[in-house]
């Protein structure tokens, strides 16, 4: 049975007793009820949802809306604390360094932005992306089929190249619990070095 919500909304404090509550993946005093968002301050829940935007933007990247690295490591965190199963995903742009070089930072952050429209027209809802730096990305997604992610990525990875003439290549492995964020990390930054090997525009799956 779940417990009776104490909330404030407009100003009224009511009790609530049906709903579907979700902590925010970056907070643990944030929390989405029936995906409006709350603070919660001891057992009281305090509507919030007029800057939902605000709040959640800056929790991003400003260039591509994706989150910052700043918040990876606690959102894996909160997976692990709920024993969940997921993947993750590494990947970054071929030859950025040499379109930098060539075409410019404006030409640069234009196809870094466009890069991140792609991700977010593509990827469920539930799954977060992560701007670790540069034109490095990670994934954290809780669809667990990797043959199916293989395929999303080479989905992803075509409809950026229409853009933009430019490719990525990724690494794509489910989250190994017996070992540390840092190794698993650490796993796939190999993983992507793989792919690359292969001669780039890449997608790799591990073990």
């Amino acid at each position: 049975m779940k417990d009776v919500l104490t909330i404030i909304k407009d100003g009224e404090k009511t009790f609530k007793e049906n709903y579907s509550l979700t902590p925010y993946p970056f907070s643990r005093q944030l929390f989405l009820i029936d995906d409006e968002l709350y603070l919660k301050d001891n057992d009281v829940y305090q509507n919030i949802n007029s800057i939902k935007g605000i709040v959640e933007n800056g929790f991003k990247d400003k260039l591509t809306g994706c989150y910052t690295k700043n918040y990876l490591y606690s959102y894996i965190e909160s997976l692990i604390a709920e024993n969940a199963d997921f993947a993750l995903i590494f990947g970054d742009i071929d030859n950025f360094k040499e379109v930098n070089k060539i075409f410019g930072h404006f030409k640069a952050d234009e196809i870094l932005k466009t890069l991140g429209l792609t991700f977010k027209a593509n990827i469920n809802s539930a799954d977060y992306i992560f701007r670790f730096g540069g034109d490095e990305f990670f994934i954290v997604s809780k669809a667990c089929n990797l043959e199916k992610q293989l395929m999303l990525y080479k989905k992803i990875n075509s409809e950026f190249y229409d853009r933009c003439n430019v490719s990525c290549s990724f690494g794509i492995k489910l989250y190994d619990k017996s070992l540390s964020i840092e190794d698993n990390l650490n796993s796939l930054d190999k993983l992507l070095y793989q792919s690359k090997f292969h001669g780039k525009n890449y997608i790799l799956i591990g073990e």
